[in-house]
Parts: structure tokens; C-alpha cells; sequence
């Protein structure tokens, strides 16, 4: 006799609904219509990858979404490869199940929202980052040392009151930014 005790629930196209749901009803959409029925592959901003098994893109900019990004809700869209939410009004603490994203997401665009406060740490766990964007927000303090995002191609936090360097060792940058000030060098793309 097999026992499902125990057991973890396997990620479908039902949790990702549910938690985009979630996630829609706490963020007080202005211009968001999602139709619980229909499938989220047929919504605005979302992309499914494995023949719409999996939420793999979701693409929200200026879509009028304010306020915290609760728990259970991004974090649970694990096949999630691109996440844009630029140009909203999101606020921190960004959720900590949002490192749980740290197998498959490459993209992640918080630019000009209303993220305040130290460095997200959430984000210190996505190691397979190519493309981090948290400029325009109210981001204070230092990038901190442990931060390690060496698939990284284009990380940019201008237009923050961030203080300090950027950690020698944490954006593998292939040129000698990663040591300057926030101030004068606050974009690195990599070549």
C-alpha cells in the first residue's frame, strides 16, 4: 500500500492560478481583470512555457498594482523565469518565499516602485539572476557582503539612497565596477 503522508503537493498550472489570484487580490489592481475561470496563460502579462503547463513570464508594468506582495504568492510560481512588476507602487518587505525562485528565475524588474528599506535579502538567494533591476525605489543602507549573483549581466539599483560599495566579490562583474561607489557607477551591464 502506498502512502501519501507527507507528501509535497506538485506545482501545476492550479497552484500557479491560485497563487496569481492571491496575489491579484492583495496587490488592489486598478486596470488588472483576471478571469478566474479561464486559464492564466489567456491573462494580461502572463506567459506559460511546457505547453502551458507552468507560468513561466509574468509582465506587469504600470498595471496600477500597490501595496506588500504576501507570502505563498510569487514564491509559488516556481517555474517563473521573468518577473516584472516595474512602474507600480509595490512596497516592502518583499515576501521571503521569493528565494524559492532561485532554480529558474533569470529576470527580475522592481524598477520605480515604492520598495524601501535595506537591500531585499530575499533576493540574496537568486543566484541565477542575469538581469536585476531595483532602481527608482527608496532602497537605504549597504549592498550587502554576502550578496553572490555571479550569472549576473545587468544589475542596476540607481536612484536609490544606497551607501557604499558594491561588494568586491558579490556581482561578478567582468569589469572593475564592482568596487566603485553606488553614486558614480550605479548600472553594470557585463560584457
Amino acid at each position: 500500500m502506498l502512502s501519501l503522508r507527507g507528501a509535497a503537493a506538485v506545482p501545476d498550472l492550479a497552484s500557479d492560478t491560485a497563487a496569481l489570484l492571491t496575489f491579484r487580490a492583495a496587490v488592489v489592481p486598478r486596470r488588472l481583470r483576471w478571469a478566474p475561470t479561464a486559464s492564466p496563460c489567456s491573462w494580461r502579462g502572463i506567459v506559460c512555457g511546457g505547453g502551458g503547463e507552468r507560468v513561466t513570464e509574468l509582465h506587469l508594468p504600470g498595471a496600477g498594482l500597490r501595496g506588500r506582495v504576501p507570502e505563498a504568492t510569487l514564491g509559488n510560481l516556481t517555474a517563473l523565469r521573468t518577473l516584472s512588476l516595474r512602474l507600480n507602487a509595490i512596497t516592502a518587505p518583499l515576501p521571503g518565499d521569493l528565494a524559492a525562485l532561485s532554480a529558474e528565475l533569470r529576470t527580475l524588474s522592481l524598477r520605480s516602485n515604492r520598495i524601501s528599506g535595506e537591500f531585499p535579502p530575499p533576493i540574496l538567494a537568486l543566484h541565477h539572476l542575469h538581469r536585476l533591476d531595483l532602481s527608482g525605489n527608496l532602497l537605504s543602507g549597504p549592498i550587502p557582503p554576502g550578496l553572490d549573483l555571479p550569472s549576473l549581466v545587468s544589475f542596476n539599483v540607481s536612484c536609490n539612497p544606497l551607501a557604499g560599495p558594491i561588494p568586491r566579490h558579490s556581482v561578478t562583474c567582468r569589469r572593475a565596477h564592482s568596487s566603485a561607489p553606488i553614486s558614480a557607477a550605479p548600472h553594470f551591464p557585463v560584457p
